[in-house]
């Protein structure tokens, strides 16, 4: 068992209850074989807790440990110096809880970073202070070359620093092997580890009762990414051949989204539900038809396996890294982009057919290659590659 160190630039915290969420998941996969204790550093910005610095502690049934470090910088008319002052207290805190945990567990075999930047910039440091060895682990689909905005437009310095802590890690991993191409081509990088994301199905199951059989859900972000527009094109063309037709959209949609819907007359038929917790979530999922995720770009698409772990077929798009996850006919369905029309008819084919989906194939599939275990022993091989 190696004593791993995670330095996460994206964590659930009190500040986003969402983002990186995977990434939790992730660390209580790879404790249930090594120790695993994350770091998670947060400018509380929008002073949500009232208070200079908060620490909270959290301790997850597989082993994993995990401290949440939210501190407030000061907010300066000169934002170059505003970034100075809080990288300063990011930094800092950093150090301070790096030490604790050599005072306490001794020196871990490796880091582990989470998202490049900024928390590579911490192992970096740590790498040349105390000479422990860091892996990064990708996740973020601005690396994909379809992404708007890319990592090709972001400022020069913000790519400097990234391929600087990419080009001084010891190992590599992504998500998906389309990720994992793009990492190999912007970074100069060989051999990136293929460790997908994991569902967990303690909250995502079946359910015994028939699902509302002309509901369909779609959960996302609702950005660009997203395509969430041509989904609602479908269902304005599929509701003239289905009037009881139920489309639920979870996520904050913006106004233009909002007057989009509105104006293909969807009043009726789309419910947009904002977000929610997972085991809420869940219910939705099993009284669902079929999950939908028409996305123009992705680095994995964790809701396609939590939709699949309740027994749920998918209908996706037909891009590269979808293939990864998808098993066409028999977990879902592929749609190319931008043909509304042709995702009505595999929306109404669902309907029609309600049974051409076999509840427990799909579930078996997605729980033997995205279970806890599986995506845990994974990590172990790639720490006993990169950490011998």
């Amino acid at each position: 068992m190696k004593k791993i160190l995670w330095l996460a630039s994206w964590y659930p915290s009190k500040v986003d209850a969402y983002t990186g969420d995977f990434i939790e998941r992730h660390g209580r996969a790879a404790a249930l074989v090594n120790h695993i204790k994350v770091i998670h550093v947060v400018r509380d910005k929008r002073l949500i807790l009232n208070e200079k610095k908060v620490e909270e502690r959290r301790q997850y049934p597989e082993g994993a440990e995990a401290i949440l470090i939210y501190y407030q910088s000061p907010v300066c008319k000169i934002r170059w110096l505003e970034k100075i002052y809080s990288n300063y207290f990011y930094l800092k805190l950093h150090i301070n809880h790096l030490k604790n945990y050599i005072r306490e567990h001794g020196k871990p075999d490796g880091i582990h970073v989470h998202i490049g930047l900024k928390a590579g910039m911490v192992a970096l440091f740590m790498k040349y202070r105390y000479h422990i060895p860091y892996v990064v682990s990708e996740q973020w689909s601005a690396l994909c070359p379809e992404a708007r905005p890319n990592f090709k437009e972001r400022p020069f310095l913000f790519r400097l620093l990234w391929k600087l802590v990419m080009k001084n890690a010891t190992g590599y991993s992504a998500v998906s092997a389309y990720l994992a191409a793009s990492m190999e081509e912007k970074f100069s990088i060989n051999d990136v580890h293929v460790i997908p994301n994991v569902v967990d199905s303690s909250i995502f199951y079946p359910s015994g009762f028939d699902s509302k059989n002309t509901q369909f859900i779609h959960i996302s972000t609702l950005k660009y990414q997203k395509n969430v527009e041509q989904i609602l094109e479908a269902a304005a063309i599929l509701k003239k051949q289905l009037p009881d037709l139920r489309l639920l959209i979870f996520g904050e949609p913006n106004e233009s989204l909002l007057k989009f819907a509105n104006s293909l007359n969807l009043q009726n038929v789309v419910e947009f539900k904002g977000t929610c917790a997972q085991d809420v979530l869940r219910k939705y999922i099993q009284e669902s038809v079929a999950l939908i995720l028409y996305s123009r770009f992705e680095t994995f698409g964790c809701v396609i396996i939590e939709a699949n772990a309740c027994g749920k077929p998918v209908i996706v798009s037909d891009i590269p890294v979808f293939h990864e996850i998808v098993q066409d006919g028999v977990t879902g369905f592929f749609v190319p982009l931008n043909n509304p029309g042709l995702l009505a008819e595999e929306m109404l084919s669902l309907v029609i057919n309600p049974h051409s989906f076999n509840r427990e194939t799909i579930e078996k599939y997605v729980n033997e290659n995205y279970s806890f275990k599986k995506i845990g022993n994974q990590f172990d091989d790639f720490y006993k590659h990169h950490f011998p």
